[in-house]
């Protein structure tokens, strides 16, 4: 069996991509056909297990999502920062990126660790499904786990401990347990990452070394070789009291309470570890002090923010933001893919809720962790971001002479509040996950807050109007219904062209100054309306100012 190749775009050049997703199609007798798994799905069961043991490994300097890197830098922030100091020192920050991390692994030192890895001689893929509403419709999802057999858990056990997280779920039962031995992992692996044969053009290739970008498995091979890395040349540095290591897949972050450690770290990294084909990109090295690596001054952070993985990490604090420095030149709408379908504000709001979801996570929003301010910060930025993409998202629908007669101020302005509502949700509901009981996440802003945060970012960033559509209908604030089309109360005066989509603002944005900015200024305490308005007019707001939306 071959895979095809994909290539990405960089900055620099291409990154390859190998496509393991795809299912071979086999032909007989030249009539019919019928497809075979994919290479990951044959993979499954091997990802599961590795996955299981890393679960039981004691604990490394390596995460492997945004909630894992969030608890570490949480632990680190322990570690380093005494709460009772009058004067927080500056840590010292390196980042260093592996140079082709994926594609210089040695083959054979990877394989040789598959031994101590996998503890056990049999395992069992347990599995359940999940049954959801979702849209107005029934979503099954399938979760399968490896274990032991000593480990294997009782269905009522484990459905009552999911049903804490999960509201009108339905969960079911398998009852039919695979069974994987330790031998047929090892060799699933061992013809993986040897016997991996690419397609390009008419030609085939067999990769001889590295792993597969694209590969299920390769995460989780990356983190086991660099973690073995870690306890034997770069130890001192993360279980030093005064420092810590944390690496994101090839993205390694160390920081340390002095300038001479961290120096030092540079320094040993810089030399490069030939038996691991461990080398960093000097180009993409950042630290927070000036330094030198191979003759290549070091690209140096400017302020007290440091980037690292779409966060910026506060060197005094620790307290994090999202980056929206990436997005710096880019244009919104080719972040977009636009759905044309009958029902344009389901569309809408749904895509703008999934939206949110990277932004409202919990590395954002603890405020046992972050300080109030940066946490109002990071609400208003995520609803200053939204509402860029919101605008592309109508500016597009407006193009199209079918969806433009479906879209009113009215319903425009409810789905900004549906997104609000869902914002908070995810914000507030985020520290009653098991992930957010385990990290002692807080989140104690009110929602009225959120919801005041999110129009007044709606009506700063969305266009100003420069005609003035007429209001036949009064009472919009009234309406109840977030229907797009004729049956909406309230004002329905569909856009026909580009320029009514900046007038159609005016009316969303009274709309939303009725129902939450002026009953806020009317109402709240003047220290909480002193200091979301801080927030709104923060000089940190300008990491935004870059991003082409209009």
């Amino acid at each position: 069996m071959f895979s095809t190749v994909r290539f990405l775009p960089k900055e620099h050049g291409l990154r390859p991509i190998i496509n393991l997703r795809r299912k071979p199609t086999k032909l007989v007798n030249g009539s019919s056909s019928y497809h075979m798994n994919s290479v990951n799905r044959q993979l499954r069961n091997a990802f599961l297990i590795l996955a299981y043991e890393r679960q039981r490994r004691c604990p490394t300097s390596s995460v492997t999502g945004m909630n894992e890197l969030f608890q570490k830098i949480k632990s680190i922030k322990n570690k380093l920062i005494d709460p009772t100091q009058e004067s927080l020192p500056v840590l010292y920050m390196v980042k260093v990126d592996v140079k082709r991390s994926f594609d210089s692994i040695n083959q054979e030192r990877l394989l040789g660790l598959l031994d101590s890895i996998l503890k056990e001689k049999k395992y069992w893929i347990y599995r359940h499904s999940k049954i959801v509403p979702y849209n107005g419709q029934v979503m099954k999802r399938f979760y399968p786990k490896a274990m032991t057999a000593e480990s294997l858990p009782r269905f009522l056990d484990l459905s009552h401990q999911q049903a804490q997280e999960s509201k009108h779920a339905v969960f079911v039962d398998k009852v039919v347990h695979l069974r994987e031995s330790k031998a047929s992992v090892v060799q699933q692996v061992r013809e993986h990452v040897q016997e991996n044969i690419v397609k390009f053009g008419e030609h085939y290739y067999r990769q001889t070394t590295g792993i597969p970008q694209g590969s299920i498995l390769s995460p989780a091979l990356c983190r086991f070789y660099y973690d073995e890395l870690e306890m034997n040349v770069l130890s001192d540095f993360a279980q030093a009291d005064d420092s810590a290591l944390v690496h994101y897949a090839d993205d390694f972050l160390f920081i340390s309470k002095t300038k001479v450690k961290a120096e030092r770290f540079l320094e040993t990294v810089a030399k490069g570890y030939p038996e691991y084909g461990f080398y960093i990109n000097e180009a993409k090295t950042t630290a927070n002090f000036n330094f030198v690596v191979n003759d290549v001054p070091v690209q140096r952070c400017q302020g007290n923010d440091f980037p690292y993985c779409g966060m910026l990490l506060n060197t005094r604090t620790l307290d994090i933001r999202a980056d929206y420095s990436r997005y710096h030149g880019e244009d919104i709408r080719n972040l977009l893919t636009v759905s044309k379908d009958r029902h344009p504000g389901r569309s809408i709001t749904l895509k703008m809720k999934k939206a949110m979801q990277y932004t409202c996570q919990m590395a954002f929003s603890d405020t046992a962790f972050n300080s109030h301010t940066t946490v109002l910060l990071n609400i208003y930025q995520s609803f200053v971001f939204c509402a860029m993409k919101f605008h592309a998202y109508v500016q597009d629908l407006v193009h199209d002479p079918v969806t433009a007669q479906d879209i009113y101020p009215t319903a425009l302005g409810k789905v900004a509040i549906d997104i609000f509502r869902t914002c908070y949700g995810l914000l507030h509901n985020g520290r009653r996950s098991t992930v957010g009981v385990a990290a002692q996440v807080e989140f104690d802003i009110p929602e009225r807050h959120v919801h005041w945060l999110g129009a007044m970012a709606f009506c700063k960033t969305l266009p100003d109007v420069d005609e003035k559509v007429p209001n036949n209908d009064s009472g919009s604030s009234g309406s109840s219904s977030t229907t797009f089309g004729g049956s909406s109360s309230g004002s329905r005066h569909p856009v026909h062209d580009s320029g009514s989509c900046k007038a159609i603002y005016s009316e969303m944005k009274q709309f939303l100054k009725e129902r939450i900015l002026d009953p806020m200024d009317r109402e709240e305490k003047p220290h909480f309306r002193r200091r979301l308005h801080s927030v709104v007019h923060d000089d940190r707001n300008q990491i935004l100012d870059n991003i082409q939306y209009l």
